[in-house]
């Protein structure tokens, strides 16, 4: 008894001291903690408490109004910024060939840019409003905390709601003693004395969720972390055939758990009453409160088993927009081990790279951060033991691999290989407990379990008794959960309404940037349309000395290139042609200098762009494979939106053809959409009609009640005037004549379309070519989701031989080829993608490298290399994107 005797001994000095009505607390013959109390005389003002839960559900009813309007500011900001964006592309253009464009022209992207800051003003005006309306309410929910703070300490009298507190402290100081406890007698269980995971055993496949329902593939289970005292043995589970996490049922123990029948399932939505849902996967059980993240607004909750009441907190810095790699909605994922309770998330500051935080178990807030340097959407699952992190992907449908950890108590990351089967290819939940050391999967809806080992003694439980405290809380005519309900909702409202505040400020700051943006965009328009003013007039031989330079510049730069290019050539011409105007306009009329003097900024503008592009172009001739492979890429090139103008085209394609018709060697192609199906592809005789958007022509795979060739995915490509695609239905690869305009269908050997790449689904068939032919990328199941590359013989159509690689292909973002050696790339963070793998055919070699590159925007889904100008393509996110290449030295 002396546990129980120090428990109560601790909660009554705490009491007393707050509160001169206690009584000494006494100990009876039994050895109880026994406390009297005084009921307070006064009454309460019952009118009072009612009117304040009348302002929260009016308060709550404008702040949502207010929430909606703030979310739709925003998607109008994105759609603005979309649309600076495309008009700073275009005026790019503009300013690198001015020629190109006429006054009209210029005048039509001025209106453009008038409209836009019409918009942006008048957005300006709504938000200011909406501003006001949030400050008032924020004033009105600071009144209604001072007057609940009022009511407590006036009315209060047996400190109900402080005792509570002092109760949740107590709580801590009893999983302290209990730990204690367990390091005595199971030296194991709770000890960190080990170097960490050694290996982690079979699946143990309990069975079937207890829905009976294999569509229930979403959902969690496991064992309370910190059970309370008799339910060391409780088991919960949670599951759904969507992302929404509605319940979550109870079980006495395993057995129990196995036979299905439950000891409670608490409802986390009554209709018209309250609605506590969740969102995603990865929630846990601790100290009888479900830690999951709450489905809206984006928080962290946690739902209090015993009184089913929920307390949400707003994650700084948190975002809904990297999950893990096998579901969406996987932004917060809750975890807890030896040292504590944890969140894993991303940021936008963090460019979706991992954050880990630690929990504050008492205020239910984030006290210390760190930052890893893994891509949150790469991961499978995370889960903490002894506060250290451990990240897993899938490397093939049976086999998952820890690959990263991060210990928090070093700042030391670590990239290892700790592999481990699962029961099926998908899974949406694992997490560890450190009360029985076993890691819980919820593994396609079905309970699995698994076992690891550190390579410590394993140690036994006593015949010891746990540490109990018996607390008895004083009766009350003070309406202790009312007003407690009503301090955490005036608290959250506070929060909430300063999240939106800050919102609102963020969006104003911005908005004025962007206004600043079209300010600007105005007059570099304005550059361009005033002609010869902006220019100094200079005489007839220092133009002609500042020429002579010119020419000597070009010639150094074609001695250091060491190759023929028609870009300096014509830089040649454009030189002479310039030194003959000056001598004509000396001769008959000095006014007409500045015209002179326009053209010559032109030229040293093109010069500059030669000089600049120097170190990207390619140094090893078109066609040749002596050279030692990539060495680095050059930065983004961006021409401009796709040719429908329209953002939401996310998906689709663009180049040139690998192998032209004569005639077509300038010719681009293009074919996006806002969807994954392959409708039909455009054609434009040279790189200036993609850009002006002048079609040559345009190919409709499909034709209501006459044809339907339409494609699926994005990865296709045109080569000897085919388009070459994966076929819709049936699932082939297809070639499509744009001569004849037929198709041709091939079944690939053993493909199959359950493993696309990263980014998008349906990505099942990659065609690529290179100097050394036709290429396709697949998985089969054979492979396990491997990649396997295949060689199409292009006369008869057919795949002539495989090889099998040993990387996962839902791991992999996307793939190209240059002379007969695999590239597969990755995201690193939202702003740079990485070639990862490589694999050669002519050695049958594989190996791991880095070599970074920029990406546009973060979401891409077409990339692909050209051997006719050695250039590699990508469709990112709507936009036409280009990379020029450097190949190592042979």
């Amino acid at each position: 008894m002396i546990f129980t005797l120090l428990s109560c001994l601790l909660l009554s000095s705490a009491v007393h001291a707050a509160l001169d009505t206690w009584t000494n607390g006494t100990s009876d013959p039994n050895e109880e903690c026994v406390c009297e109390a005084f009921l307070p005389n006064t009454t309460f003002p019952m009118g009072e408490l009612v009117s304040l839960e009348n302002t929260v559900v009016e308060i709550n009813h404008k702040l949502e109004i207010e929430i909606n309007k703030v979310e739709r500011y925003e998607v109008q900001l994105q759609v603005y910024v979309e649309k600076i964006v495309n008009l700073t592309a275009f005026i790019v253009l503009m300013e690198t060939d001015p020629d190109s464009y006429s006054e009209l022209q210029i005048e039509e992207v001025k209106i453009k840019i008038k409209q836009v800051e019409a918009l942006i003003v008048e957005l300006q005006a709504s938000i200011q409003i909406t501003s006001s309306v949030l400050i008032s309410i924020q004033q009105q929910i600071t009144i209604m905390i001072s007057v609940l703070t009022r009511l407590e300490i006036t009315y209060d009298k047996n400190l109900v709601l402080v005792t509570r507190r002092e109760y949740i402290k107590l709580q801590q100081k009893l999983v302290e003693c209990e730990r204690r406890h367990n390091e005595i007698f199971n030296p194991n269980i709770g000890a960190c004395s080990h170097g960490g995971i050694k290996r982690i055993s079979k699946p143990i496949i309990s069975q079937l969720n207890a829905n009976l329902n294999a569509g229930f593939k979403y959902g969690g289970w496991g064992k309370d972390s910190i059970p309370l005292p008799g339910s060391e043995e409780m088991y919960w589970y949670a599951g759904s055939s969507d992302l929404l996490l509605s319940r979550i049922s109870l079980y006495a123990d395993y057995y129990k758990l196995i036979m299905r029948q439950a000891l409670g399932t608490h409802e986390l939505y009554v209709a018209n009453r309250y609605d506590y849902r969740g969102s995603g996967n990865n929630y846990i059980v601790r100290s009888n409160a479900l830690y999951y993240q709450y489905n809206n607004p984006f928080r962290m909750a946690k739902y209090n088993l015993t009184s089913s009441t929920v307390q949400t907190k707003v994650v700084p810095e948190a975002t809904n927009r990297f999950s893990y790699h096998y579901s969406s909605n996987q932004n917060l994922d809750f975890a807890a081990d030896e040292s504590g309770l944890w969140v894993t998330y991303a940021t936008e500051a963090s460019n979706g790279k991992l954050v880990l935080g630690k929990i504050d178990e008492d205020s239910f807030e984030l006290q210390r951060v760190w930052h890893t340097s893994v891509f949150k959407p790469s991961v499978g699952n995370a889960f903490m033991i002894c506060g250290v992190l451990y990240a897993t992907r899938s490397v093939d449908s049976k086999t998952e691999e820890i690959f990263y950890t991060f210990d928090t108590r070093t700042g030391q990351e670590k990239h290892v290989s700790i592999q481990f089967e699962k029961f099926q290819d998908f899974y949406v939940y694992l997490d560890y407990n450190p009360t029985d050391q076993k890691l819980y999967m919820y593994n396609n809806g079905y309970y699995s379990l698994e076992d690891w080992g550190s390579g410590s003694v394993q140690g036994t439980i006593g015949d010891f008794g746990q540490c109990v405290c018996n607390v008895f809380l004083p009766d009350t005519s003070f309406p202790a959960d009312r007003v407690e309900h009503m301090q955490t909702s005036s608290t959250d409202l506070a929060v909430e309404i300063k999240l939106q505040i800050n919102k609102v400020t963020s969006i104003t700051g911005q908005l004025v940037v962007l206004l600043s943006e079209l300010t600007n965009l105005t007059a570099r328009l304005e550059i361009l349309q005033s002609g010869p003013d902006k220019y100094i007039k200079l005489e007839f031989e220092l133009l002609r000395i500042e020429l002579r330079d010119f020419e000597a510049l070009v010639t150094q730069l074609k001695t250091s290139l060491n190759i023929s290019s028609p870009a300096i050539e014509e830089l040649f011409i454009e030189i002479h042609n310039m030194s003959s105007i000056v001598d004509q306009l000396e001769s008959y009329d000095r006014r007409n200098l500045e015209v002179i003097r326009i053209e010559f900024a032109k030229l040293q503008k093109k010069l500059e762009k030669c000089q600049d592009d120097r170190e990207e172009i390619s140094n090893s001739p078109i066609g040749s494979c002596t050279h030692g492979g990539i060495l680095k890429f050059g930065k983004p090139v961006i021409s401009q939106l796709n040719a429908n103008l329209n953002a939401g085209f996310k998906y689709g394609g663009w180049g040139k053809d690998s192998i032209p018709l004569p005639g077509s060697e300038e010719m681009y192609w293009y074919a996006g959409s806002s969807d994954l199906l392959l409708s039909r592809i455009s054609l434009y005789a040279d790189y200036y009609k993609l850009i002006m958007r002048q079609a040559l022509g345009t190919h409709e795979l499909y034709a209501a009640n006459r044809y339907d060739y339409r494609g699926s995915g994005n990865n296709y490509i045109v080569r000897s005037n085919a388009l070459y695609y994966q076929y819709n239905n049936p699932f082939r690869m297809a070639k499509y004549n744009l001569t004849s305009s037929t198709v041709q269908t091939k079944v690939v050997p053993e493909a199959t379309n359950r493993f696309s790449y990263h980014y998008s689904s349906n990505q099942n068939l990659d065609f690529a070519a290179d100097e050394s032919g036709l290429w396709v990328t697949y998985a089969t199941e054979a492979s396990n989701g491997k990649l396997v590359l295949g060689k199409i013989d292009e006369d008869s159509f057919e795949v002539q031989r495989v090889w099998h690689t040993s990387i996962f292909k839902q791991s992999v973002t996307n793939a190209f080829m240059i002379c007969g050696v695999l590239y597969a790339t990755r995201s690193v963070d939202t702003q740079t993608e990485e070639v990862f793998y490589t694999y050669d055919t002519n050695t049958s070699e594989e190996s791991y490298v880095s070599i970074q590159f920029e990406k546009f925007q973060d979401l891409y889904v077409y990339l692909d290399y050209n051997p006719a100008d050695q250039k590699l393509y990508m469709y990112n996110n709507g936009y036409y994107v280009y990379y020029n290449v450097k190949f190592r030295d042979a």
